[in-house]
């Protein structure tokens, strides 16, 4: 797997959504995933099975968990020299849509990948269509 300086991470989301308020970038390098190998992992997650709990089990926990499912899958599958380029985001407008919302984020080897963890729906970012605040990894 190729590897990222966090400093370009910021740089990319940056360039991306100038007005990003926060990126928490808890290492100082991390391992890029191919976005073949992201479709994999997504395709045996089973918590776009779980069922949406208003409060209880709502976006934010679904990003949390599927943040934990990838660390966990890609660690077992692959050897990671850094971790995962996988996170949680945080969004103001989300698939062109104005309202708040939690999802998951990747940096693969040809982009920047948004991930909505209740669907595992996968597109490349756009700043036109989504508008992201902050960035945990």
């Amino acid at each position: 797997m190729k590897t990222i300086q966090a400093s370009e991470i910021r740089k990319m989301t940056k360039a991306l959504w100038p007005e990003i308020g926060f990126q928490w970038l808890t290492d100082k390098k991390f391992s890029v995933p191919k976005l073949e190998q992201l479709k994999a992992f997504l395709s045996i997650s089973e918590l776009d099975k779980q069922e949406f709990i208003d409060h209880a089990q709502d976006c934010d926990d679904f990003a949390l968990q599927l943040h934990a499912e990838a660390k966990r899958y890609f660690v077992q599958k692959e050897e990671l020299k850094y971790p995962l380029a996988f996170g949680e985001c945080f969004a103001t407008r989300w698939a062109g849509f104005k309202k708040k919302h939690n999802a998951n984020i990747c940096v693969c080897e040809d982009g920047i990948y948004l991930i909505e963890p209740q669907t595992d729906e996968i597109r490349k970012a756009n700043s036109k269509t989504d508008n992201i605040l902050i960035v945990r990894m």
